[in-house]
């Protein structure tokens, strides 16, 4: 009884690590669509749309409402980054 139990907990445990991966990378296609949706203004290639389609159809959209959020907060970051270095040079030069 107690190996049974053991097993099962085992399986549980293992079945929710395996659902929270599935989700993680769900959500890191679902950025890196979007962000190749904005730099080109639509997605070109007909299994991008297709895998889109999917994520967006199968997820709930509170989940993509975050998603969405979390890959545009990324990308304001990103780019704020980006200037700091040229700031930075430009006040050397001053």
């Amino acid at each position: 009884m107690a190996s049974n139990w053991a097993t099962q907990l085992y399986r549980s445990h293992h079945l929710i690590w395996d659902a929270l991966r599935e989700r993680r990378d769900q959500r890191n296609r679902f950025s890196v669509l979007l962000l190749e949706q904005e730099r080109l203004g639509i997605l070109y290639h007909s299994i991008d749309v297709a895998e889109w389609a999917k994520i967006t159809q199968q997820s709930h959209p509170n989940d993509v409402q975050m998603w969405r959020a979390i890959t545009l907060y990324k990308k304001k970051r990103i780019f704020s980054h980006m200037y700091v270095p040229l700031i930075s040079y430009l006040l050397l030069l001053t």
